[in-house]
């Protein structure tokens, strides 16, 4: 299973964007010219696009291939993977709570209003959880609290998920999701002392604490966004790389093939919309 795979994903791989392919996109003067650009990069002669729409384009593709590769799967594997897919139904139900349209499964038709997204999620696994993070945004009127408790629960089911998986396989597995767990406490740890002032005994609330990881919440310390880009990615391609024939280096690699198609939609906006180079660099990390 991971034989046939993994081979595949290591080739796409080479054809991710280097910096210098981002830096030649970020001086694109026209909405033409970065089309023209882009259509030079190997990764979209793998994946060539069927229309002019990119930002639709690079929404999507990363979500497309990995359902592909979910149908290549099967057993525990396949129901981890499933498990870690839910993070575009984190991402979609994020969007709906902005007031924008979901990109993936949920909302992706309409626009909602706070009180209505309970409601489409009545029948799904996340019930429960916007319930308690809906329960806890009327007592503040801050939406951060229903993002954190889905969050939470997102990563509560990948962690429970590995018991399904397969002795070597779980061990590596674990070690990478614990260690994605433990930077994401670390931004939002930062985030929360930065933006909102809490005390320290405040913020370890909000923070992601299974019994996997519930001894590094009492020695946390803040990342800022940059660094925690930095570090994801760091840990994510040392695991695609080093930890081969596994599922930790499948969700490594989709983490990396998200981020960079984040990265060309963060570009792309910016030179449509007009915005200063500098300041692409700066949002894209290549300043």
């Amino acid at each position: 299973m991971y034989y046939s795979i993994y081979p595949r994903l290591r080739v796409i791989f080479t054809y991710l964007p280097e910096q210098r392919n981002r830096r030649e996109l970020i001086e694109a003067e026209s909405k033409e010219d970065f089309i023209s650009r882009v259509k030079s990069l190997r990764l979209l002669s793998r994946f060539p696009p069927k229309s002019n729409d990119l930002e639709e384009y690079f929404n999507s593709k990363p979500f497309i291939y990995s359902q592909q590769i979910l149908s290549e799967l099967e057993g525990s594997a396949s129901i981890f993977f499933e498990n870690y897919l839910k993070i575009y139904e984190l991402e979609d139900i994020r969007n709906a709570i902005s007031g924008r349209y979901g990109k993936f499964i949920f909302f992706t038709d309409d626009k909602y209003k706070l009180g209505e997204i309970g409601e489409q999620l009545e029948d799904t696994s996340w019930k429960e959880s916007w319930t308690r993070g809906y329960n806890r945004y009327k007592e503040n009127n801050d939406p951060m609290e229903i993002e954190f408790v889905l969050e939470n629960y997102y990563y509560y089911i990948l962690l429970d998920s590995l018991d399904d998986l397969s002795w070597s396989d779980r061990r590596v597995t674990e070690s990478y999701t614990i260690d994605w767990i433990k930077l994401i406490n670390q931004y939002r740890y930062n985030r929360l002392l930065s933006n909102y002032k809490l005390e320290d005994f405040e913020i370890k609330q909000y923070l992601i604490n299974h019994k996997s990881i519930s001894q590094d919440i009492n020695k946390m310390q803040g990342l800022d966004q940059d660094s925690y880009k930095q570090q994801f990615y760091k840990l994510c391609y040392n695991t695609f790389k080093k930890e081969m024939f596994t599922m930790a280096s499948l969700i490594a690699f989709f983490n990396i093939f998200r981020m960079e198609f984040q990265q060309l939609t963060a570009i792309y906006r910016g030179v449509i919309y007009n915005i200063k180079k500098d300041l692409i660099n700066t949002v894209v990390g290549e300043g």
